[in-house]
């Protein structure tokens, strides 16, 4: 989801509506032939707990907590009833020790509105307000082209980013500037980028594998010179179903052979919404074959999840709720996943389980953290 905008609230919650809800398989591209599966490594798992008695659950596999904050510093917003309200400005009361930032006013639209004149002053305050708040994490998602770069303007781009928004840039070197200013004037500051969002979904990428494989190549060999200590992870994959993965082929296919083998990727980003206790319970299996396809191109490993949340219209409600946060973040470390992100901390409506303060999974991993500020 690429931030932002005058328009942002306006349509925040078509976004999150994009974001937890399974998107149309992408058109098959006749230059990349899928590659056949290879086996998936033995996988740990485990039954989902009963749905608890109490409110609350007694124990909780939590680490540090990463969080998406939309709001963390408040502003002009459209209400759902069209509304233009100041809003406040939200921080989680929990102890959050990561924050992704997207949906946050911080796409490459937003830093770069006209050609080489550049707009720091939010993503400053952004990251100044994580330092106050303890955040020792921060991942930006590099992307959102703006009108000025874009190759092409489609009515499938998101509303909330603008006109051109899910092109590809017209210029290569637009992009490569755009990154390497980025990655230059905020080294040691940000420790992750993530490279484009949601490849597979037209509302925030309508180019192809190979194009999206060359924008990954060149951002992430940019970034890699400029902060060489910089987690480099790509691309926000949404993964629901052995269907999705089959999906992903072309493009990690494209990726392999763009970038010959050789680049500084530390990692692949996927989004995870399930929509059933079965769902949760798959994340091992469907995270192990996901490994596998990688690894047989020769691409990382490692996987992180960078949204995450249960759809609370699918049997997660009320007195699930606790067992529904609990068993996305058991699931994920027996899946080996070493970093979750939760989407998002919200006080608008949204097909998730809502995340604010006083909701039930607001609730749950605050207990979790155990650490709850006064």
């Amino acid at each position: 989801m690429a931030r932002q905008f005058v328009l942002f609230c306006g349509v925040l919650l078509a976004a999150l509506l994009a974001a937890a809800t399974p998107h149309a398989p992408a058109p098959a591209q006749a230059a990349a032939a899928p590659q056949a599966q290879a086996p998936a490594a033995p996988v740990r798992t485990t039954s989902l707990p009963p749905s608890p008695k109490a409110a609350l659950p007694a124990a909780c596999p939590v680490g540090g907590l990463s969080m998406h904050v939309p709001w963390a510093l408040g502003g002009p917003r459209i209400e759902p009833d069209g509304r233009l309200v100041e809003h406040r400005g939200d921080w989680p009361d929990l102890p959050v020790t990561g924050l992704r930032l997207w949906d946050t006013r911080t796409a490459w639209l937003n830093l770069e509105p006209a050609d080489d004149q550049w707009q720091f002053a939010h993503l400053d305050a952004l990251l100044a307000k994580a330092r106050s708040e303890g955040v020792t994490r921060i991942t930006l998602v590099l992307g959102g082209t703006p009108r000025w770069a874009a190759a092409r303007v489609a009515p499938t781009d998101a509303p909330w980013l603008g006109p051109g928004s899910a092109s590809p840039p017209r210029d290569l070197r637009s992009w490569q500037q755009y990154v390497g200013v980025i990655a230059a004037r905020y080294a040691g500051q940000i420790n992750t980028y993530e490279i484009l969002n949601e490849p597979l979904s037209p509302a925030f990428f309508n180019g192809t594998p190979a194009e999206w494989a060359q924008l990954v190549t060149v951002a992430a060999r940019e970034i890699h010179t400029h902060d060489p200590a910089a987690d480099i992870v790509a691309s926000g994959f949404i993964l629901h179903s052995h269907s999705d993965l089959v999906d992903t082929r072309p493009w990690l296919a494209a990726l392999a052979r763009e970038s010959g083998g050789e680049l500084p990727l530390t990692g692949l980003s996927i989004h995870w919404y399930p929509n059933s206790w079965s769902a949760i319970a798959g994340l091992g299996r469907l995270a192990a074959r996901f490994r596998a396809e990688a690894a047989t191109l020769g691409l990382p490993r490692r996987i992180i999840v960078t949204e995450a949340n249960a759809l609370a219209t699918r049997g997660f409600p009320g007195p699930h709720t606790a067992r529904a946060v609990t068993g996305l973040m058991a699931q994920a470390r027996l899946a080996d996943i070493d970093e979750l992100t939760w989407y998002a901390w919200l006080d608008l409506p949204s097909p998730t389980m809502p995340l604010h303060t006083g909701t039930p999974a607001a609730l749950t991993l605050q207990h979790c953290n155990n650490r709850a500020r006064p």
